[in-house]
């Protein structure tokens, strides 16, 4: 399945805020992941964008945990506003 281009933005963004964030709070990647319990590749990879990764809800409230940020620091609220009728409903 084919990714939009506006979910290739989102990703992006979210992993340059997660990136961001652990930089402020003078974090590595390794020990970002293992308050995550991840691999320091997963963190990598995440921040990245690598392989455009498509990581969970439950990963991503571990990541706001570890960096004591509310999820709402790491989502790009103008990206959140958008629909295309082109792409398939999330249900």
């Amino acid at each position: 399945m084919k990714i939009s281009q506006h979910k290739l933005e989102l990703m992006e963004a979210i992993s340059n805020n997660i990136q961001r964030e652990r930089q402020n709070k003078h974090l590595s990647q390794s020990k970002l992941a293992a308050l995550c319990g991840v691999s320091p590749s997963c963190i990598k990879n995440i921040e990245n964008a690598a392989c455009h990764i498509n990581f969970g809800v439950v990963l991503f409230l571990r990541i706001c945990k570890a960096l004591s940020v509310n999820p709402a620091v790491l989502l790009p609220m103008d990206l959140l506003d958008y629909s295309d009728p082109q792409e398939e409903p999330l249900a």
